[in-house]
């Protein structure tokens, strides 16, 4: 799916892909050293993951001018037995993440509105 008009949006507001690529590196590299998480990890292309959740995050939760064309989530959650405990664990990570770079309480309150939407297709277990 592609976003062409992206005015006003999260992903502007934000402060654009540099920000977001920033805050999904910080947000993966404390996934890894959390230890209720990191087994999620072993095993997987973080390169390529990384990029596959930079362009879903900018395409389907900021409006941004992405194109994700990658797996549905929930065929690539599928089999990880994610609990709901994990991802909220994993939501504290990325709240702390946005708050760490400024983001401004309206803007992760919406993030966190859109990723509880689809806790639903992550969580598996």
């Amino acid at each position: 799916m592609t976003r062409s008009s992206t005015k006003g949006t999260l992903f502007n507001q934000l402060g654009g892909i540099s920000t977001v690529e920033t805050v999904v590196a910080e947000f993966y590299d404390r996934l890894l050293v959390d230890d209720q998480l990191s087994h999620l990890f072993v095993n997987v292309d973080l390169d390529v993951l990384q990029k596959h959740f930079t362009s879903f995050f900018v395409t389907f939760f900021l409006n941004g001018p992405a194109s994700y064309s990658g797996k549905t989530l929930r065929m690539a959650h599928k089999g990880l037995q994610i609990t709901s405990e994990e991802y909220n664990i994993a939501l504290k990570h990325l709240r702390r993440v946005l708050f760490k770079y400024k983001v401004s309480i309206e803007i992760v309150a919406k993030l966190e509105a859109n990723l509880l939407a689809v806790k639903p297709h992550i969580v598996n277990k």
